[in-house]
């Protein structure tokens, strides 16, 4: 597990034995996310004060790689199951795909309005899901839409609206995708009420409730 306490480096624990196995970062640093890779090699930071997204090497503590180019602060980044891909999302609404073998930007692109939650971008093969607020009737509610798109172009494939964006994941093989539907009164946006969780066939349009 990683902690990060208000100004200074993060630190690696190992959860069984308490021990501190690492450091990541410099004195006064400060981080808003970390994500690890599937494979526990890379902790993925997201840094405050516009540091962007930096990737640490686990086994030695230093940092691989800075990803840097959004014009407002990262809010939050994804890495792909592979690792071969990263997605970083920031204020302005922008998101930016980028390829870390070799390394360098894939694409950079403005999905629709609004803006995305800290853990709101998913991969898998070829397609990417991102939660996104937005819009007149659920501007004083949680809900949003979860946006399906190409990594590499930015495209939007297909919207699943009025979603919670508690539950939203793709399945490993990017056919299905789960979400966890919003249902909203007629005459009040407030409060919500949180509805069934939906799995969607993407192939098909098909879907199923849980």
């Amino acid at each position: 597990v990683v902690t990060n306490g208000r100004i200074g480096p993060l630190t690696l624990w190992d959860v069984r034995s308490g021990e501190r196995l690492g450091t990541f970062g410099q004195a006064g640093f400060s981080s808003l996310a970390v994500q690890f890779s599937e494979d526990e090699r890379t902790l993925v930071v997201i840094g405050s004060q516009g540091s962007g997204v930096l990737l640490y090497d686990i086994a030695s503590g230093r940092e691989q790689l800075a990803l840097r180019g959004h014009q407002a602060g990262v809010r939050g980044a994804s890495l792909s199951r592979d690792g071969s891909r990263l997605a970083s999302y920031a204020a302005d609404g922008t998101v930016r795909v980028w390829e870390l073998s070799p390394r360098g930007e894939v694409a950079g692109f403005e999905l629709k309005p609004g803006a995305y939650t800290a853990d709101g971008v998913d991969f898998a093969s070829g397609r990417a899901t991102a939660y996104v607020f937005g819009g007149e009737l659920r501007r004083a509610s949680p809900g949003g839409d979860l946006v399906v798109f190409d990594p590499s172009t930015g495209k939007i494939q297909t919207e699943i609206p009025k979603i919670t964006g508690q539950v939203g994941a793709l399945s490993p093989d990017g056919r299905r995708v789960a979400a966890q539907q919003l249902l909203v009164d007629r005459g009040s946006v407030v409060p919500p009420t949180y509805g069934p969780i939906r799995v969607h066939d993407l192939e098909t349009g098909s879907r199923t409730t849980m």
